[in-house]
């Protein structure tokens, strides 16, 4: 556990709370994932193979984890967790909400949107689509490429260790009940919540690739190395534009090697404004979003005058997986912002995407607002304190610097490892310092994994086992300070 003292250097680590301000949960990064969708393009994974001879020009894409037939399992064990915490581990305040930034499902589908919401809300999950009697996706196929946990035979349980583990395929797609979420929750627009793969704006004739009969699951044989790497290249150039032959992979995925699946119109893509209205009330969306179709909106803390949440979309429709904002949007920022200082109201500002990845500028027409100019509008203000995103799959902490002092804490992901989550605390302290507290929230996945396939948490213990033995990360974990740490800054408000 480390205390920041980066605003105040050599301030004391403790003092005496004077309330507290915030007790909250932030989930970030669920990608509750349709694994067997043949709009899902893992084919691509194979880049970030260290033996694949076009690794050195593409790397790690991401488009496909051992793991992900598991999603609403871990997701539904992370929902058991927060609703274990009696009291906050800073302050012993219980908490009062909880806030997902973000790629809330993985590939912008009708169905994962359903399971997520049945997830946090609580109800029946069941997560299984096209053929009902067979898995279809590339874990059941057997390609030794990918992960065959129900037979062994493949390179991830040759070369990396991941275990057999029979009937898991039924397992997964077995209907199950989730408690739902005991605390009120905000949501926040990713760009898995509406983009394909998170990159792909919806190009005219993209759907039908996930609602049909046919799933790309190889480059043809004939394809040389440049081509493939060209193909990989394109999905993420953002410098390319939407519609026409711009789009990048339209042409080029009727030619991908495909096999047949079951049709299933559930897995059709969703609108922004459907993301909206299936929200319905109560997770910070509002009439006023339904009717104008923006994603970002003001919540104020119930019961307190003093904390409002602002939370952005900063997803840009134009495609490409890093994030900006739109003019209209800048400016509601800055009108809430300038409302909260004149209020004496301390803001906590939520987006999906961090500060370092608001660079997408990809763009029709106005030009989009990038991340220099949110911090600095953001630290122009003295009621913005916290800045909570995702996206990054990675627990981290940044001090940023401008006429106010700003503290963003960005979440790890539910699908990658760790799988966790935070808690978030924030208090006035006697000494005239504000306090925010972060420390990461396991979810209650067998730990370790007991062998067994009969039950959510089992399941989820064991997607956590095989998260730790992604083979393909290659970032160093985050120190400890990253993780659990005590952020200080001089109180705005302070008398």
């Amino acid at each position: 556990m480390e205390t920041r003292d980066d605003f105040c250097p050599g301030a004391p680590e403790h003092s005496a709370t004077v309330d507290v301000l915030l007790s909250a949960v932030h989930l970030s990064d669920l990608h509750v994932c349709d694994a067997q969708s043949p709009a899902r393009l893992e084919l691509l994974d194979r880049f970030g193979d260290p033996d694949d001879p076009a690794y050195d020009a593409v790397g790690h894409v991401g488009s496909h984890r051992p793991q992900e037939i598991l999603t609403t399992q871990v997701a539904t064990a992370m929902v058991q967790a927060v609703n274990a915490i009696a009291a906050g581990p800073a302050t012993g305040a219980a908490p009062s909400i909880a806030l997902s930034t973000g790629d809330n499902v993985d590939n912008a589908q009708l169905n994962e949107l359903q399971w997520y919401l049945a997830v946090l809300d609580g109800g029946e999950v069941a997560p299984d689509s096209g053929d009902r009697d067979r898995f279809e996706g590339v874990a059941g196929s057997g390609d030794p490429h990918y992960w065959q946990p129900e037979t062994g035979g493949c390179r991830p349980t040759s070369l990396f260790g991941l275990p057999t583990v029979p009937g898991l395929l039924s397992a997964a797609r077995r209907p199950f009940r989730s408690p739902g979420l005991t605390v009120p929750w905000l949501t926040t627009h990713g760009n898995h919540d509406r983009l394909v793969q998170g990159t792909l704006a919806l190009p005219d004739g993209l759907g039908a690739f996930a609602t049909g009969p046919l799933k790309p699951v190889g480059f043809p044989s004939d394809w040389t190395a440049g081509e493939r790497v060209a193909f990989a290249l394109a999905l993420g150039d953002r410098r390319r534009t939407t519609g026409g032959t711009g789009s990048p992979p339209l042409g080029d995925l009727r030619r991908l090697r495909s096999v047949q699946v079951t049709p299933d119109l559930s897995r059709r893509f969703v609108s922004r404004r459907e993301f909206i209205e299936m929200h319905g009330d109560g997770h910070g969306f509002t009439a006023g979003n339904r009717e104008s179709g923006n994603a970002y909106y003001a919540h104020p803390l119930d019961g307190a005058d003093e904390i409002v949440f602002l939370v952005l979309d900063t997803v840009n429709p134009h495609g490409y997986w890093q994030g900006s904002i739109d003019h209209e949007q800048f400016d509601w920022l800055r009108a809430e912002l300038t409302a909260a200082d004149d209020a004496g109201r301390y803001a906590v500002v939520a987006s999906h995407h961090p500060a370092s990845a608001l660079t997408n500028d990809r763009t029709s027409d106005e030009r989009r607002v990038l991340g220099p100019e949110v911090l600095a509008e953001l630290t122009a203000h003295p009621s913005a304190v916290l800045w909570l995103s995702g996206h990054t799959h990675r627990h981290a902490v940044q001090a940023h610097r401008g006429r106010f002092p700003l503290w963003e804490a960005t979440a790890a992901s539910l699908i990658d490892a760790p799988q966790q989550a935070r808690t978030v605390e924030v208090s006035r302290r006697a000494d005239g310092l504000l306090a925010i507290d972060v420390r990461a929230v396991d979810h209650l996945g067998e730990a370790p994994w007991g062998g067994g396939t009969g039950d959510v948490l089992s399941l989820a213990g064991l997607s956590r086992e095989i998260a730790d033995l992604d083979w393909q990360e290659s970032e160093p974990r985050p120190s400890d300070g990253e993780v659990n740490a005590t952020l200080l800054l001089p109180d705005p408000f302070a008398g």
